[in-house]
Formats: C-alpha cells, structure tokens, sequence
C-alpha cells in the first residue's frame, strides 16, 4: 500500500534502483505521465483525499515531458494588471506597465481562430471561464507565476511597457521552474512526492530507503 488519502507518489523510470521482488501498489487514483496537465490533475485528486500515483518515465530532475522544456506561458482570462498582482511575483516595472484585459469572450474567439472553428463547444466554455482560477489554485499550491516582459511586451520610448497578444503570465524560471514547483507543491493535505521505477515487463518496481524523499 503506497500510503493514505492525500498522498502524492511519483513512480519514476531511473530515479531508483530496480528490483525483482514483486510489490503490489494500491491507489484511489493512478496519473500516467508527470506534465502539467498530470500533476494538476494528482493535486487535485490528493486534495481530495485520493490515494494518488503519478507514474513518469523521465528521470526525477528531468521529468515533465513538454512541460519541462516550454517557456511556462498559461494564457488566461483576466481583467488587466490589477486582476493579476495578486498572484505574480513583484517586478519594479509593474508600476510603469499596461496589460490590457484580455475577457473569456478574446479567449474563446482565439481558440476558434487557431482551430478553424473545430474547438469544442463545451470545453471551451471551461477553459476561456476557468483559466485564471485554475492558475490561483496552483499558485495556492506553491507555484510561481510572473509576467512575461521578455516575450509579450513592448518597451515604449517614455519607459514603460505595454503588453500584447493575450499571453501575459507564465512561470517563474519558465518549464523548468513549472515542474520544480509542482514537484514542491503545498497541497491540503501536503503531499508527499517519492520515487521509484513503474513496473516494466518481467520486473516490478519497489519503493525503498535509497529513494528520494520530497516533502513539501
């Protein structure tokens, strides 16, 4: 039994040594693949009393298949700058900087721009409305976010800044700082984040001592 209700356990491919002792895992709720989308969905399985399994075939510093290699960029809906302070890590330039609002109506049209109008209707609906509640959720958890002055923003001759495009937020230390967050991350109940390998054909994993611990 890998733990109780509101544990996280990450098995992973080559963070630990293999066994040929067969072990019998039981969870509530097993996640395949150690991304975004995957711990988001672990999180908020733990947070609901599930015993939780992630299985991730990378190895534990570099785990998060695509997640781990994007810039971090979540495009949400917001209302402005003011909509969004709350939540990003403080930057001097905030002061001088206009991020123009960017409403669940701009989301859904751009979605229906880049898909050719094949989006689904219902899906849509859930993301352009529950983007930025989903991102403080995850920030409530540990995880950091920041504008993107490097990528969406134009510095204008008077010193301040104006951002563009709707894509304003992203992570703090872009895919990298994603995965390192979410591997740290402050769910209720904490989450205690082990690895181990999954099971491969002819072999079991087993969870031991020489594994490493993370407690958030």
């Amino acid at each position: 039994m890998i733990g109780t209700g509101g544990l996280v356990t990450i098995l992973s491919e080559s963070s630990c040594p293999m066994s040929d002792t067969p072990t019998t895992h039981h969870a509530d709720v097993i996640v395949v693949g150690g991304g975004n989308a995957g711990f988001s969905a672990a999180h908020a399985a733990a947070e609901r009393g599930r015993t939780t399994v992630l299985l991730e075939k990378g190895a534990f510093d570099m785990s998060g298949g695509n997640s781990f290699y994007t810039a971090g960029a979540t495009r949400i809906d917001h209302d402005g700058l003011d909509d969004l302070i709350d939540f990003i890590e403080p930057d001097d330039r905030h002061a001088v900087t206009e991020v123009p609002p960017y409403s669940s109506a701009e989301f859904a049209a751009d979605l229906a721009k880049v898909t050719e109008g094949r989006n689904d209707p219902a899906m849509t609906e859930v993301l352009v409305t529950q983007a930025q509640a989903t991102m403080r959720w995850l920030h409530g958890l540990g995880l950091k976010y920041r504008l993107m002055y490097e990528r969406q923003a134009y510095e204008r001759p008077d010193g301040t800044y104006l951002f563009w495009g709707g894509l304003h937020v992203g992570n703090v230390d872009g895919g990298q700082g994603l995965m390192a967050d979410h591997s740290g991350c402050r769910a209720t109940p904490a989450p205690k984040i082990a690895t181990a390998p999954p099971p491969q054909s002819g072999r079991r994993g087993r969870a031991s001592g020489r594994c490493r611990d993370h407690l958030a």
